[in-house]
């Protein structure tokens, strides 16, 4: 006890006192004890076993005695050792530990061996102790719970442990055997001395004490540079160990922080470097990527395919401080590469997320890199091509598409051409914004192949302000492929905004859109200027986004959550193109190949374009494509062509024939009365009587169905579709039928109903009413008067009864009239009982309103001094109120709408007094 300046010594019969100055026996302080084999002292606290039991003493420095413990500790069999941790002791027997609290006396835990023999434990800390259990060593804590993650792994059991801060030894089989307790590695093995008997740790000084069978050796523990300095050294490449004694917060020697800290920065690149060429190449990376300012440029010495060393040196980059011997394989090299990509990815996750905003994402190693190289971004791209080029040239396409991709162009196009990537070169021009060096590779491509695929996909992404370079490279794909025209100038088109077409001012958010019957986008004109419709695709054709004021509302309430979308709607209409399209229109008919008729028929069809010109141009392609067509048609008839041929060019003409009379009768935006003078008398009938129906000329229109087209069905058809009983012009148009029926001679009606009777038994197929039209036709003779009469009584509602009868022959009987007056006069009559039906109802409303109104003005309202309005809380008083059916009293002021109580929400009709 070198506390108190003497030793405890134990002899077979006593346990007695040494002093350490002179070295001689003092007298007896402890009883006489027989039998103890074991003794272990600690501070002022003693323990002496004999037999099956401990006792313990305490040493008192007034009295300069040791007072002993009431109760011993009784024991299931002979301690070999003894520690002591926390408020216990933790005794070692034969095949297992306890652990007792000096408390009570009582074991609180057991931890059991396999192996019969010496045990082995060594304290740590003051709760803290290492267990030899076989070849293991546990770090046991005074709950007896492991203190650590890991184990100490010996190479065999030892028969002593020592603590040796921040080491653990032990000996094993007569050696030294020195293991690091912080990284659970054999530091050292020491095998010089043979048969060692017993170590003695002197913390303070650093020693070990080493005794064999004769000698005492002194084992001096180096300082803490020179382990770090030996550990990291080639010859050893212990570089974690290293680390972990820098690092080591309880160190026994302090260094300065900075030095610390570059030591530290050195040791980790030399170990990542190590791993690295020993072809760990992930878990070196991850080293690197774990350091904060660290120029990862060195790495690029360890990839001279990709960066050459000379490049490294002008961009004065340090090179590695150790690479040892590295030999890779293809296999090892390909590893390498995609350990890099992982690496340098990352990298450039901070440095973007740093450059675009340094504040919200605070990086060290990116500010670090920048202000070190401020082209670091466009450096890390272009190897990060290198490397897709050589493993993998398929993510390339994918890689250009990164945000703020910075790849050096000259190298990166030096890279590319030397694998012949044709495509990934086009794309970084792209990516670049150098649209027509892009182009001119794809030309220089299609020259070979004659294809227009990559040629319309490059072009179908420009955007209106390349126009002219659209317009300078599709000439070839147009001259050749007419149908691709439509998907260069469409594709990812958005429908031009309001403002775009200068219908309303900039200011006017982005137009209207709505959704036509087959869910196809057309817009729909705004009721006033500050409103504005968008359709909603995915949610159907009735929904809609109401624009109004620059704020967003459903017009249908069950689709309330489209107003969280506006958004995206604008974000996503914002990232589509725009194209002018009179400018394209123009470019196309100079090819004359009718390339913008589908053009013309996305612009109308799908966004609602309603420039005349436009309508107009598409009326006019449409008309002389049909002209074209026609006349094809009749040469190759001429010439005796065959069959198929000529049914081919009929089944073309008839197509665009059905094109054209659907959008005469369904665009409202064509001028009609510029467009009549280019559609001759002679040909393409139908169109013609449709421009005129749009000019209010019936009578012109169904002139041309019954004698030039002589398709009677079609005239009827014609006064269906346009009739309207609102419209002074358009509801004569049966009249107008009948008088062109009638100016129809016999000759020119049989040969109408012959030739229909040839075309019906023509088919080889007919419809059910076909059946029927051709059964009439022949079991009955042609009658021009009887078909008069039929128009007449079938739509005698909507007829002028009195012209009716006037257009027919004098002379005809009355009993064919029979019907029809028949029809005239019971519409009269219900047309009557109906209206003095609807009188009597009226005035029964008209005459309880009345009486309504009677008894409320004979009520009474009571108001004094204390009557308060329930909307403002203020009396009554002498101000002007207002009083509702439901007896409810309130200022005038507070009743902004009398037929609205503003108490209950109850809802009036409103009364014109006529008096």
């Amino acid at each position: 006890m070198e506390k108190y300046n003497f030793v405890v010594v134990l002899t077979k019969t006593e346990v007695a006192l040494v002093g350490l100055q002179g070295l001689e026996p003092q007298e007896k302080l402890i009883r006489p004890i027989s039998g103890a084999h074991f003794l272990t002292a600690h501070g002022n606290r003693l323990i002496i076993a004999f037999g099956l039991k401990v006792l313990l003493f305490v040493y008192q420095k007034k009295t300069q005695k040791f007072d002993e413990k009431e109760q011993p500790i009784n024991l299931p069999e002979k301690i070999i050792r003894a520690d002591w941790i926390g408020n216990g002791l933790f005794l070692g027997f034969s095949r297992k530990y306890m652990f007792v609290s000096l408390k009570d006396n009582i074991p609180q835990f057991v931890i059991d061996t396999t192996r019969s023999g010496t045990p082995t434990s060594a304290r740590i800390s003051k709760n803290e102790i290492v267990v030899g259990i076989d070849e293991k060593g546990k770090f046991i804590d005074s709950n007896g719970k492991e203190s650590q993650n890991f184990q100490i792994q010996w190479s065999d059991v030892p028969s002593l442990v020592c603590h040796f801060e921040p080491y653990i030894v032990g000996i094993i089989n007569g050696k030294i055997e020195v293991i690091n307790r912080l990284t659970n590695k054999v530091a050292q093995q020491i095998t010089d001395i043979k048969t060692v008997r017993n170590i003695t740790v002197c913390q303070k000084s650093k020693l070990l004490l080493v005794c064999d069978e004769i000698n005492v050796w002194k084992l001096e523990l180096p300082s803490l540079i020179e382990q770090v300095t030996i550990l990291s050294s080639p010859e050893y490449c212990k570089y974690d160990e290293a680390i972990f004694l820098l690092d080591y917060p309880g160190n026994y020697e302090k260094m300065v922080e900075q030095d610390k800290e570059m030591k530290l920065k050195e040791i980790r690149e030399m170990h990542s470097f190590h791993l690295f060429c020993q072809k760990q190449y992930s878990r070196a990376l991850e080293y690197f990527d774990e350091m904060n300012e660290f120029d990862f440029r060195s790495i690029f010495y360890l990839y001279p395919a990709l960066i050459k060393t000379e490049t490294l040196k002008k961009l004065q980059v340090k090179p590695p401080l150790n690479t040892g011997n590295y030999d890779p394989t293809q296999d090892d090299i390909q590893a390498a590469i995609w350990a890099l990509i992982i690496f340098l990815t990352k990298q450039r996750g901070y440095i973007v997320k740093y450059i675009s905003d340094p504040a919200k994402f605070p990086n060290i190693k990116a500010k670090f890199m920048l202000e070190r190289d401020p082209n670091i971004l466009s450096l890390i791209d272009t190897v990060i091509l290198k490397c897709y080029v050589e493993v993998s040239q398929e993510l390339i396409m994918s890689f250009f598409k990164f945000p703020h991709n910075s790849c050096d162009l000259e190298e990166s196009k030096r890279v590319l051409e030397s694998k012949n990537l044709v495509k990934e070169l086009v794309e970084l021009h792209r990516i670049k914004l150098l649209d027509e060096d892009a182009l001119k590779i794809v030309s220089s491509q299609y020259e070979k192949t004659k294809k227009a695929d990559e040629l319309v996909s490059y072009l179908k992404h420009l955007n209106n302000d390349k126009l002219d370079l659209i317009f300078k490279y599709s000439g070839w794909v147009i001259h050749n492929f007419p149908e691709r025209a439509k998907e260069i100038f469409i594709w990812n088109v958005r429908a031009p905004r309001q403002d775009e077409l200068g219908e309303i001012q900039e200011k006017k958010l982005f137009g209207q859109l709505r959704l036509n019957e087959q869910n196809d986008f057309n817009s729909n004109t705004p009721s006033n200027e500050s409103t504005t419709r968008i359709a909603i695709p995915s949610l159907g054709k009735k929904a809609f986004l109401q624009m109004k004021d620059g704020k967003a509302r459903s017009t249908t309430p069950t689709h309330s959550l489209i107003q969280k979308t506006i958004k995206d709607i604008r974000q996503g209409w914002e990232e589509e193109r725009f194209l002018d399209i009179k400018k394209v229109i123009n470019f196309l008919q100079g090819f004359n190949n009718f390339s913008e008729i589908p053009y013309l028929e996305h612009v109308i069809n799908y966004w609602d374009y309603r420039d005349p010109d436009v309508h107009n141009t598409l009326l006019l392609g449409y008309l002389k494509k049909a002209q074209i067509l026609r006349t094809e048609k009749k040469k190759l008839k001429n010439s005796g062509s065959d069959k198929h041929s000529i049914k081919t060019k009929k089944s073309n003409l008839k197509g665009l024939k059905l094109r054209m009379i659907d959008f005469i009768k369904n665009s409202e935006y064509y001028q009609p009365e510029k467009m009549i003078p280019h559609f001759p008398i002679q040909f393409f009938l139908e169109s013609r009587a449709l421009i005129l129906s749009k000019m209010g000329q019936h009578a012109s229109a169904l002139n041309i169905y019954v004698h030039k087209m002589k398709k009677l069905e079609k005239a009827e058809e014609y006064c269906n579709l346009v009739y309207n009983e609102d419209d002074p012009e358009s509801k004569q148009v049966y009249l107008l039928l009948l008088k062109e029926f009638l100016s129809l001679n016999d000759k020119e009606y049989i040969s109408i109903y012959e030739n229909k009777l040839i075309s019906l038994k023509k088919k080889k197929t007919l419809s059910e009413d076909e059946k029927e039209l051709l059964s009439v036709y022949q079991k009955e003779q042609p009658n021009k008067l009887q078909k008069s009469l039929d128009i007449v009584i079938k739509y005698f509602n909507r007829i002028d009864s009195h012209e009716a009868l006037s257009l027919l022959p004098e002379d005809i009987p009355i009993e064919k009239v029979y019907d029809f007056l028949h029809s005239i006069i019971n519409k009269t009559i219900e047309k009557s009982r109906t209206l003095r039906v609807t009188k009597n109802i009226q005035q029964s409303e008209n005459f309880n309103l009345k009486l309504k109104l009677n008894l409320i003005k004979r009520g009474r309202i009571f108001i004094d001094s204390n009557t308060i309005c329930p909307i403002c809380h203020k009396k009554i008083g002498n101000s002007v109120f207002v009083v509702y059916p439901n007896d409810k009293v309130v200022h005038k002021k507070c009743a902004p709408d009398l037929s609205l109580c503003p108490v209950t929400g109850t809802q009036f009709g409103t009364f014109k007094n006529d008096n």
